[in-house]
């Protein structure tokens, strides 16, 4: 087992927010933070011959899980090294570091749902319809440019070539309706810089919209077509995944990125 140790703060932060306030954002605030990084996977109750070289014939590797009162099996997973040990009851525990998107895609695949930090104070339940419509069916799609994003080291070429090779991208969309419910209407928002001009929003998930304005309806689309509507509504810009970490396009760059 690798037990690799792991602590995820900015997760942590979002659960905290979550357990104070139930609501579709703190959800999905929780749910955008695992279109990156990692997650613990328990495996304690794994059975290995020899446990300084697992996974030979025979051995037997258990992936912790947990169901719940509608009897749906649920994975397991945890932000930290200490929280699975509080989980467990014990120090001596055996664990897998993995993609969070792994985790995501095994939990809306081969699970109905994840359950993030059981039984600490600030655990979230996220059912696998929840995971697909947050994070589609490849969470990891745009794992690329968040990874950018948080380690800004690209150029913002070498970025705006991970922009226009994204499958889709998501942008806020606000439907009007009749008085039966018919829709009548679809608009933009936008945002105000600090310079006090008008930008455009360029998100990586739906759960990266969600989180940002609870009320507005995601809609894919691609980079370049973003790019494009900016410029023809004569906005200053775009702002990618507004809720952080997030990178401004100016005109020059959105020029580059609607012809890519």
């Amino acid at each position: 087992m690798n037990n690799e140790p792991l602590e995820r703060p900015d997760l942590q932060t979002a659960l905290e927010a979550w357990a104070e306030q139930r609501d579709a954002r703190t959800a999905y605030g929780v749910l955008r933070l695992c279109a990156r990084g990692e997650l613990l996977l328990d495996a304690t109750d794994s059975t290995f011959a020899d446990p300084a070289n697992p996974f030979q014939p025979g051995d037997t590797l258990a992936i912790g899980e947990q169901v719940d009162n509608a009897g749906k099996r649920l994975l397991l997973a945890f932000t930290s090294n200490a929280r699975l040990a509080a989980w467990r009851g014990t120090a001596d525990t055996r664990s897998l570091v993995q993609p969070a998107t792994a985790v995501v895609r095994q939990a809306a695949t081969d699970y109905e749902g994840l359950v993030i930090d059981a039984g600490s104070a600030a655990p979230a339940i996220l059912y696998a319809d929840e995971l697909r419509a947050g994070l589609t069916d490849d969470p990891a799609a745009n794992e690329p440019i968040l990874d950018a994003l948080r380690e800004q080291e690209l150029s913002m070429d070498d970025f705006l070539a991970l922009l226009a090779a994204a499958p889709m991208v998501f942008i806020p969309t606000i439907q009007q309706k009749d008085a039966a419910g018919e829709v009548t209407g679809i608009s933009v928002p936008s945002a105000s810089g600090p310079d006090g001009g008008v930008y455009g929003l360029l998100f990586t998930s739906p759960a990266e919209v969600i989180a940002w304005a609870p009320d507005v309806v995601p809609y894919a689309t691609g980079a370049a077509n973003v790019a494009r509507a900016a410029l023809q509504g004569g906005q200053a810009g775009v702002v990618v995944n507004p809720m952080g970490p997030s990178v401004p396009l100016r005109e020059e760059q959105l020029r580059k990125l609607a012809e890519a």
